[in-house]
């Protein structure tokens, strides 16, 4: 069975392919064209996602390591009962009760006692998951960013060089230039940085509140299907 970080990563890769596919289909049906699959953004998307999901699945671990959605809540005995164990004894088989004016007290065989403590739901550490969602939006919001813009202008510079029937990284005649790539991922940075404020970070709070840490990475995957489609639309 593979582990929770190679589902994450598959489920993430699947639903992202799906959403490019999609947008190839708006955009073509937007044009009046007759539509054809792209391979270029599909492979694009789909490779980013592959690469990105794993260590934002990490994050979420380290993120939850340093800041613990809920505190641990001891279990307590049951309001009103004390349990009270007695030496074993063949007279002692029957449970005797003996009833005061706010307490009833047991005697019971020791192997037959039931456990009367209830544990209590557990309550969202509040203060954490603040901390929890600065940190996130201050750091992961902006990386994943930049990263999928600078993979994006690299993809593209590479799949120009093949269509210009070269083996090594070149655009029009010329070698890839690194500092360009990111050149270009800064300054379509803030648009895009900008658009993913509206949806990320409501996103990242339900996620926080309300989603178990192991399936915080699909319920992003789910949105970002929608998200995908969006950025398949504006860049291609």
């Amino acid at each position: 069975m593979p582990s929770p970080l190679v589902t994450a990563t598959i489920q993430a890769s699947v639903l992202s392919l799906i959403s490019n596919v999609l947008a190839q289909t708006i955009k073509s049906y937007r044009e009046g064209t007759p539509f054809t699959l792209d391979p270029s953004p599909l492979l694009t998307f789909t490779l980013f996602a592959i690469l990105s999901t794993p260590p934002n699945y990490l994050w979420q671990e380290l993120l939850e390591s340093w800041f613990p959605s809920h505190h641990p809540t001891p279990a307590t005995p049951t309001e009103g009962t004390t349990s009270i164990s007695t030496s074993t004894s063949a007279h002692a088989e029957k449970p005797i009760k003996t009833t005061t004016n706010q307490t009833t007290v047991t005697a019971t065989n020791p192997e037959k006692t039931d456990s009367t403590t209830t544990t209590k739901p557990k309550k969202l550490a509040k203060l954490n998951t603040a901390k929890k969602f600065i940190v996130d939006q201050l750091l992961s919001g902006p990386i994943n960013n930049f990263l999928f813009l600078a993979f994006l202008k690299y993809a593209a510079a590479f799949t120009a060089a093949r269509e210009y029937g070269r083996k090594s990284t070149t655009v029009g005649g010329g070698s890839v230039d690194g500092y360009q790539v990111l050149r270009e991922a800064a300054r379509d940075f803030p648009a895009l940085h900008i658009a993913s404020l509206k949806l990320w970070p409501m996103v990242a709070l339900l996620s926080f509140t309300l989603i178990p840490m192991e399936k915080r990475v699909l319920f992003g995957s789910l949105v970002a299907l929608g998200w995908n489609i969006y950025l398949g639309l504006v860049m291609g």
